[in-house]
């Protein structure tokens, strides 16, 4: 890696607009211009479990950590939020799975690691680009909040959730997320 901060995305191509072939190098150099690195990351090794039909944006503990302390300059998280902004617009519909026999819409989300901690954070994919901007926005907060009061909490591991509900966010843990999700079934 060239820099210390990265954002990374996993299996992209597979998932991207063939329109974004041409953005590519637009994002990788805006982002250098920030000494930071857009790594397009391929993993064959299997299928991956997720609670999210999602494709993980993946941004490094050292980036994460520097969006939590407010040290990046505006126009660098400018740069970020743009950024992800177009790779969550660049995202094909209409995915089959072969494991469900079933077409599914794709969407992003992040996938930060915070000392024990694992933070997914779903990006919605109707969100217009005003309601992403507020997105992304409110996020640092939410990640500093994260870091001050539950993370130092945990001993071993610990994922949590940060979602996006009616204009807002909110920091639950994955066995939160998961049992709201089981009773809203039950329903």
């Amino acid at each position: 890696m060239e820099y210390k901060s990265a954002i990374g995305v996993e299996n992209f191509p597979f998932f991207m607009l063939d329109e974004f072939d041409e953005k590519r190098n637009e994002l990788e150099n805006l982002l250098k211009e920030h000494q930071i690195e857009l790594v397009f990351i391929e993993k064959r090794s299997g299928p991956i479990a997720s609670v999210f039909q999602a494709i993980p944006i993946l941004i490094n503990e050292h980036l994460t950590e520097l969006i939590i302390a407010g040290l990046l300059f505006p126009a660098a998280y400018d740069a970020i939020k743009f950024t992800i902004l177009r790779l969550v617009k660049g995202i094909r519909q209409g995915f089959f799975l072969a494991s469900s026999g079933k077409t599914v819409d794709a969407s992003a989300k992040l996938k930060m690691n915070v000392g024990n901690a694992e933070i997914l954070a779903p990006i919605p994919s109707d969100l217009t680009d005003e309601q992403f901007a507020k997105y992304m926005d409110m996020l640092p907060k939410a990640l500093a909040e994260l870091k001050c009061n539950q993370i130092p909490n945990v001993e071993r591991y610990e994922c949590f959730i940060i979602e996006y509900d009616d204009e807002k966010l909110r920091t639950i843990t994955m066995t939160q997320y998961a049992r709201e999700r089981w009773e809203e079934q039950q329903k």
